[in-house]
């Protein structure tokens, strides 16, 4: 289900909190951190919000991402010994 609703973990802090607005998601990979502070400030900023939470956690650790990782490793132990 994670991969249908990406914006899940976010929906959950906000209702447990019982916080009400936007709800949003930001997938850019390692910049993710980095473009949610930005877009809540701009939220902030334009007046959209109050307040805003921004920030990124990631961990889509799956065998095919672990596989890739590996080989990126040997290949770069290889190189440099």
């Amino acid at each position: 289900m994670r991969n249908c609703w990406r914006n899940a973990g976010a929906a959950a802090v906000s209702m447990r909190l019982g916080w009400h607005g936007p709800t949003e998601t930001v997938i850019t990979a390692c910049a993710a951190g980095a473009h949610s502070i930005g877009h809540a400030a701009r939220l902030v900023a334009s007046g959209r919000c109050d307040v805003a939470l921004g920030g990124s956690a990631e961990a889509g650790m799956t065998p095919v991402g672990i596989a890739a990782f590996t080989i990126i490793a040997s290949r770069e132990l290889r190189r440099y010994g």
